[in-house]
């Protein structure tokens, strides 16, 4: 039917990463560009414009855990009850507390593989203390020297484990099988990594700074959500909140333990400022001097033989029972590797008027299309006609010279292909705009009566046809 266009006819712009101009920081990334067109799209004033994704190809060349988005990791070492510095054993500098931070390698992780990714980087440190075997973004080591303080290292591992029926990780962490450590350990990691690894906003403790790091580290893939993990009730203004473990060779009381299991305890908290020998939090949350017991999410002593698997212990998440019947809080989401790319997200510069986004508060987003990532590492996702003509948006334009994309993540990262080119294509619905009636004041209606007889009386048809034209002609909406 189009007849330029009356129109039931489709305009298709194929469109492909490499011919566009790279907008990108990072020229190395192929997923934001500008696209020009040397024949615009004009858009007629009595036609309105949908688009709609018609088809997308794009390699499955992307990491799920990739460098300042969610590859980070700070682990905090401390003695059980929060101290450390001139007041403990770990560190000679009683304004240095030994910690670790660094980026996992880029790359595909499943859940095993980034449980052994972890283990080996933490229990190298602990063994050797020291990071010498790759470039952390920041370390205190445990070996620091001086006053003659015993090396404290070798002495204590992390231990994790994958459990399948609940798809969550359990931790613990123990002595090293053969060692009688006198020292007891807590170890903190923390989940508020930024893209400034092992810095707070110049060391400022008021919390509330927090919400200016994006939060790069991985605990949304490694189970710890913040709609599992986050305790508003208690008042908190900062989250998400540290994870904590930590291991006695004592119990409570003084006695040693000997041959038989240790005393183990998990809990969560805010670890922010070192103040003196201790990191405290002074704005009153919870801080890590020995008042942080008091907000624990468990604490277990002298455990029955029945909770201790292979003289290991691990920590599943449980809260103290509560409620009738009892029952046991689970404070661990399962493991989501994929967390930041389950989706994918198209965005355009036509689409700033036509979708609403609940991540910005349900403001007018960019977005022209989510596409779900259901293929495996290697493959390419497509969208094919019949999927993307379904949702078509109604443009509030009438020339198009020129195009804005990108791709990116849930947290509005760029997707980087690792260097391959994609593509796209959009379809342009041309529809005839409905006439839009107006009501109009009586008074002008009386009016051009009277003139339109006055001119069918005097003869002048020429000027009477012209009037009834002009009065007849309904202009176009302005979408």
């Amino acid at each position: 039917m189009n007849q330029e266009t009356d129109t039931d006819a489709s305009r298709i712009l194929f469109i492909d990463s490499k011919d566009g101009e790279n907008t990108a920081s990072d020229k190395q990334l192929t997923t934001r560009y500008k696209i020009h067109l040397e024949e615009p799209i004009v858009i007629p004033n009595h036609h309105t414009l949908l688009l709609s994704l018609h088809r997308l190809n794009v390699p499955r060349t992307f990491y799920n855990f990739q460098h300042k988005r969610n590859a980070g990791i700070e682990v905090i070492f401390l003695n059980k009850n929060g101290t450390s510095g001139a007041t403990g054993t770990w560190c000679s500098n009683a304004n240095q507390v030994p910690y670790l931070s660094f980026e996992i390698d880029e790359g595909n992780y499943d859940a095993i593989s980034m449980r052994n990714l972890i283990l080996t980087r933490v229990n190298n440190y602990l063994n050797t203390g020291k990071a010498s075997d790759y470039q952390p973004h920041g370390v205190v080591n445990l070996i620091t020297g001086g006053g003659g303080e015993p090396i404290q290292a070798g002495l204590f591992k992390i231990e994790m484990n994958y459990n399948r029926n609940s798809l969550k990780y359990e931790w613990a962490v123990n002595k090293i099988d053969g060692t009688n450590p006198t020292l007891d350990i807590m170890v903190v990691f923390r989940w508020r990594t930024g893209e400034l690894y092992g810095t707070e906003n110049s060391e400022t403790i008021n919390p509330t700074n927090f919400i200016q790091y994006r939060d790069t580290s991985i605990r949304q893939e490694v189970g710890f959500i913040t709609n599992k993990w986050n305790f508003q009730s208690l008042g908190d203004s900062a989250e998400p909140y540290d994870y904590w473990l930590s291991y006695s060779n004592t119990r409570v009381g003084g006695q040693p333990v000997g041959t038989e299991n240790g005393e183990w305890d998990y809990g969560y908290g805010v670890v922010q400022n070192n103040s003196g020998s201790n990191f405290v939090n002074t704005a009153g949350t919870s801080s890590l001097d020995g008042t942080w017991f008091r907000r624990t999410i468990r604490s277990k002593h002298s455990l029955t033989t029945t909770e201790i698997d292979n003289d290991r212990y691990y920590f599943r998440g449980n809260g103290t029972p509560a409620g009738l019947p009892l029952a046991q809080p689970n404070y661990f989401s399962v493991i989501d590797v994929n967390y930041h790319t389950s989706n994918i997200y198209l965005h355009t510069s036509l689409t700033q008027h036509s979708v609403l986004d609940s991540r910005i508060g349900c403001r007018y987003s960019d977005i022209l299309a989510r596409i779900p990532v259901d293929v495996s590492s290697g493959g390419a996702i497509e969208v094919s006609p019949s999927d993307g003509s379904v949702h078509k948006l109604m443009l509030k334009v009438r020339e198009i010279t020129s195009l804005d994309v990108r791709l990116t993540d849930l947290n509005d990262k760029l997707i980087d292909t690792q260097g391959l080119d994609w593509t796209f294509s959009l379809e342009f619905d041309f529809i005839v705009s409905p006439k839009l009636e107006v009501m109009k004041p009586l008074r002008q209606t009386i009016e051009e009566k009277k003139y339109a007889h006055f001119l069918h009386r005097t003869g002048k048809k020429d000027e009477l046809k012209d009037f009834l034209e002009r009065r007849n002609n309904e202009l176009l909406p302005n979408v």
